[in-house]
């Protein structure tokens, strides 16, 4: 396969290129980009801010990833009611629980 770089279909060469102004005069490509550099510090910037909620939200993100998976306590209380064999699960309320997650389907 052959690559003819004069052609004016390859426009994404080094630095020394030249093309053609709108205006008809020639430019290189280094004018080209300081004029575009200069036009850009002439421009305002984009900000972005956070409403409060936005705000809010993060904070209550923060505060959950630091926040342990597992409640240990609860874990040591059942494994020692499941050791000394007094577990008794609440058989309606574990019923009522699931009954209501499947409402949310």
């Amino acid at each position: 396969m052959v690559i003819d770089s004069g052609n004016s279909l390859n426009s994404t060469g080094g630095a020394g290129k030249t093309h053609q102004s709108p205006a008809g005069g020639v430019k290189s490509r280094t004018q080209t980009t300081e004029s575009a550099s200069s036009n850009e510090n002439t421009q305002s910037k984009d900000s972005v801010s956070l409403s409060d909620a936005g705000k809010s939200l993060a904070q209550l993100e923060a505060g959950l990833a630091s926040a342990p998976d597992v409640d240990m306590g609860k874990v040591e209380r059942v494994r020692a009611e499941l050791n000394n064999g007094s577990y008794s699960p609440d058989d309606k309320a574990i019923a009522r629980a699931l009954l209501s997650q499947d409402e949310l389907l």
